[in-house]
């Protein structure tokens, strides 16, 4: 048997028309996973900090950022460093960085993998994708918990898997495939945990992100808040 990360990969790849899944068992899945995520509520913005710990050349980097967004629509992520904050701004399919003295436009594949992010983060938060667009997976465990593993077709242009907790519907996993350093594709594991409630909302303050079968980063949030009442122009200013 294929170990699960070459499966998974394998199973990202076919054509989706030749994807067969169990799309009525899909549905209620999702359909749970989005009732223990937002209990009917939809979300209009968030914003959190994160600290994020990465291993690079034998040492350990950690790096504070804050982000806020209007999902679909605005994005503003500033990252603090020993030299300064640097600032990046998405609006729409536009964007900008800015920050230690100089400001200039984000190429539109950097834009683009920022609406991918947030459109994986608010996967579960919105309005409902086509129910034919859901497809049943498999069944299988995560770090020890049962799950039932889920596709939706379209996710920020790119299938995304979904690993639910068959007991409390929180998303274990995400899978998708995206870019990697040095411009390649690389199989993109998300580990969520540390679920709390917030404003109403299901929201997960860990993440452990795998890229191709290696570690990537690690990550905590705090501050986190739902729902604030930001605008597109409070965070493109």
């Amino acid at each position: 048997m294929l170990p699960r990360r070459v499966a998974v990969f394998l199973f990202l790849a076919l054509p989706l028309a030749a994807a067969q899944g169990d799309r009525a068992r899909g549905w209620e899945i999702y359909q749970q996973a989005r009732a223990a995520a937002a209990h009917g509520k939809t979300l209009a913005d968030y914003s959190f900090e994160r600290v994020t710990q990465l291993e690079r050349e034998g040492r350990t980097l950690r790096i504070t950022s804050r982000t806020q967004a209007i999902p679909g629509k605005a994005q503003r992520i500033e990252v603090e460093s020993q030299a300064g904050v640097v600032t990046m701004v998405v609006n729409g399919d536009q964007g900008w960085r800015s920050g230690m003295g100089a400001k200039q436009n984000l190429p539109p594949d950097a834009v683009a993998l920022q609406r991918k992010e947030d459109a994986r983060t608010a996967a579960l938060y919105g309005p409902a994708v086509e129910e034919g667009s859901v497809r049943f997976r498999e069944e299988t465990s995560v770090n020890g918990r049962p799950a039932d593993v889920i596709e939706l077709d379209d996710v920020g242009d790119t299938p995304l898997r979904l690993y639910v907790d068959r007991e409390t519907h929180d998303v274990l996993e995400r899978v998708f495939v995206g870019d990697a350093p040095g411009g390649k594709m690389a199989q993109i594991e998300e580990f969520l945990s540390d679920y709390r409630d917030v404003n109403g909302f299901r929201w997960p303050f860990a993440k452990r992100v795998v890229r191709n079968g290696e570690e990537a980063n690690s990550s905590t949030l705090s501050n986190v808040q739902l729902n604030q009442g930001l605008t597109v122009q409070q965070l493109t200013q």
